[in-house]
């Protein structure tokens, strides 16, 4: 066989290799090929392709344009050319290719569906289903193009058109996988998951080593949230192929449902292995650190997908959830309005940027965030959670009922679209406690116990829930605080109901309010995380489930007057260590608390808010942290006496309340301390509050000595509350 008989077969040879997907032999044959006759632009070409397939870009690069040096009006080189162009997320560069390419050849079907792919994947619609059209008019046949016409129709939301393209497809060749995967793919988009599945299991009759079909099929029993067989789905292709990254990449996708991050960050690190430019890989990489709260981490990945594809929207819009995450919503802000360069039909990026709007208390904005979001995606059941969340705060702000009742109606629509939206229930709760609506507020709240799987998880697995007051008399019950500070002190007056059934109560509660509690109540106070033998203990119920065991109405909230006490000693010895001058009112003072609660820039104010009562009385501020910037006015202004740092606990902090002659607070755990030992005190409320302070009302239905001062609105100072509350200040002598 002479050279060139040679140099052919190993030519043809090749072209089989890349029919059977087998590229690297294809390769193999087409250099020895070369090898032979270094000047055969067809072969250039057709190593070029195998190259491509093997993700060689450089090389597939530079045989191409050997080939053009060869032949300068070279259709398939140029066609090449943009495929590489393409893989590397080059859209723009890609177009230019594909139109040399059409220069060369009006007639290239290919070129033109190609050059669709790039338009579609630059979010221009439009003109990639008019190219599509094109190659098909070209090529009848060409099933890649109704497919792809069928991925556009499908992200405008044409379903049934698109269904027709796909289906169009199957009809040229039902033995042709890729458009049973297809049909699949949009069955999936429109929820029906186990249609979905039947789709991928007959592309995997037609071919078992189909491995986009055992991909799709795995993630549709993702979105089924059965994830097991998910991952049985994705450990059988990894048998069938180990070396393919889309498979690593859906594999870390399900250990991150199964919280099984570690083994997902090695699946992440896996599909990378095979392809470091793999953006979808580093994108699930940032999942795993964003759910395991290592958010730098996830910002690298997420960067380093961007980086691969800057018009990937779906890492632009997970790096928007790791800044919400840490609270930096203009930065969340920015990377949605980059989903939007891309996709501005994203409805999950435009909820995040109504959140981030939200709380940035930019409520206009946001809710025409959430209403675009709805439009594009009407039963979104988080949208319309996080809409009624937004409706309840408007409401509040503009003191209008309509606005809570309306995010009632929202939160009973997300619920209706999904029955296991358990926070629906918990958010709607707190818009019944703010309107009153005891009864069914308390119902709601206890969904907060609710796992997904609608089971109630509480603290101690072994123990049976409090489910009523019926003979619990000599039972042993364990009552547990858990939230806040405030909030155990604001319900442990439910103690005294449940010891007056002759129950015996142990009282787990946060380790500061340990010296406060014990001796309060005729029962046994325990710190949290202190040991409990649970075998020991007939029921538990945590501390804010106790209204709705004692079916609280506003009109029957229990001790409103008082119903906890200070220790004697303790008030001498701080009367002696104070030495509180007795020319003005004694009024401590509180303007900040937990710094990490959601809703703290709510509810916390500056030290120099105060500077009204000044020259009204003396002053103590009596929290325990303060800022830079507090330090300072109160170096400036030495009439404030910062005496939190010396306060150990809070039944220090009690008796220092107990001293004074009047609290006056933002609301923290302060005010809930003193009106419960009965001290006449001043709170200072944003127009937002939390729901135990009702809505428009300037008394507390829990506390008869509290009187509440609300701003109009959440942009006014909070100087002018303070200012009325010195201009109510009792006298001298009335104290």
């Amino acid at each position: 066989m002479d050279k060139l008989e040679e140099a052919k077969k190993l030519f043809f040879d090749g072209i089989n290799y890349i029919n059977n997907k087998e590229y690297q032999k294809a390769e193999e044959q087409f250099l020895k090929s070369l090898e032979l006759i270094p000047d055969k632009e067809s072969v250039l070409c057709n190593l070029s392709a195998a190259q491509i397939s093997l993700k060689k870009y450089k090389e597939a690069r530079e045989s191409s344009l050997k080939a053009i040096l060869l032949k300068s009006e070279n259709p398939i080189a140029f066609q090449n050319l943009g495929v590489i162009e393409q893989e590397e997320y080059n859209h723009e560069e890609a177009i230019k290719y594909f139109d040399k390419a059409i220069a060369c050849n009006q007639n290239f079907s290919q070129a033109w569906n190609n050059k669709a792919i790039s338009f579609s994947e630059l979010g221009l619609y439009e003109d990639a289903i008019k190219f599509y059209d094109i190659a098909i008019k070209l090529n009848p046949n060409l099933i890649e193009a109704y497919n792809n016409k069928g991925d556009v129709l499908v992200i405008k939301k044409k379903y049934d058109e698109a269904l027709l393209y796909y289906e169009k497809t199957i009809l040229i060749n039902p033995a042709y996988p890729h458009s049973w995967v297809k049909k699949g793919d949009l069955l999936s988009t429109q929820k029906k998951y186990e249609a979905a599945v039947e789709c991928y299991n007959a592309a995997l009759e037609i071919d078992n080593k189909c491995i986009e079909a055992w991909c799709q099929k795995s993630l549709a029993f993702v979105s089924l949230k059965n994830y097991q067989e998910a991952l049985n789905v994705s450990n059988q292709a990894n048998k069938i192929n180990n070396n393919y990254p889309e498979i690593w990449a859906n594999k870390s996708l399900i250990l991150v449902e199964l919280q099984r991050y570690e083994e997902a960050l090695e699946a992440c690190n896996a599909a990378l292995i095979l392809n470091s430019n793999f953006a979808i890989a580093w994108n699930n990489k940032g999942l795993c650190y964003y759910r395991l709260k290592q958010y730098e981490e996830s910002h690298h990945c997420y960067d380093q997908a961007i980086k691969i594809n800057k018009n990937y929207f779906v890492a632009w819009h997970n790096k928007s959830l790791v800044y919400f995450a840490q609270k930096l919503y203009p930065e969340t802000i920015f990377c949605c309005d980059e989903v939007f360069k891309t996709n501005d039909n994203a409805h999950e990026a435009w909820m995040s940027k109504g959140s981030a709007l939200n709380e940035m208390k930019k409520f206009d904005e946001a809710l025409a965030c959430y209403n675009k979001s709805l439009e594009l995606e009407p039963n979104n059941s988080d949208c319309l959670n996080n809409k009624g969340l937004l409706l309840h705060n408007i409401g509040l702000n503009e003191n209008n009922k309509n606005h809570l009742y309306s995010a009632k109606k929202l939160y009973d629509q997300a619920i209706e679209l999904n029955p296991q939206q358990y926070k629906s229930y918990w958010n709607k709760s707190l818009t019944n406690l703010t309107l009153g609506e005891f009864e069914e507020g308390w119902k709601n709240y206890f969904y907060r116990w609710k796992d997904p799987d609608g089971e109630v998880k509480l603290q101690f697995k072994t123990i049976p829930r409090l489910n009523t007051l019926e003979n619990i008399r000599g039972k042993k019950i364990l009552v547990w605080s858990e939230q806040g500070l405030g909030d155990a002190i604001q319900f442990s007056r439910y103690l005294k109901k449940l010891i007056e059934l002759r129950a015996e109560i142990i009282f787990e509660v946060p380790k500061p309010l340990l010296n406060l509690m014990s001796g309060q109540f005729n029962c046994s106070v325990i710190a949290k995380g202190s040991f409990i033998d649970q075998n020991a203990v007939n029921f538990q119920i945590p501390l804010l489930d106790l209204p709705l065991l004692f079916n609280t109405t506003i009109d029957s909230i229990p001790f409103k007057e008082s119903y906890l006490k200070t220790k004697i000693t303790k008030d001498i010895e701080w009367k002696n260590k104070l030495q509180l001058p007795k020319n003005k009112l004694n009024i401590a003072i509180t303007c900040a608390g937990n710094k990490d609660y959601k809703g703290d820039s709510y509810r916390s104010t500056k030290v120099s808010s105060f500077s009204p009562l000044i020259d009204r009385a003396n002053l103590f501020l009596i929290q325990k942290d303060i800022t830079s910037e507090d330090e300072i006015f109160i170096k400036n202004n030495p009439e404030i006496k910062f005496i939190g740092k010396n306060i150990t606990d809070f039944e220090d902090l009690a008796s220092v309340i107990q001293n004074m002659d009047l609290v006056v607070t933002t609301d923290t755990s302060i005010p809930h301390l003193s009106c419960a030992i009965g001290k006449k005190t001043y709170i200072l409320l944003s127009a937002i509050t939390d729901w135990r302070w009702g809505l428009d009302i300037n008394f507390s239905p829990w506390y008869n000595a509290a009187t509440l001062l609300r701003k109009k609105n959440i942009n006014e100072d909070w100087k002018n509350l303070v200012t009325e509350a010195a201009k109510n200040l009792p006298s001298l002598n009335q104290n």
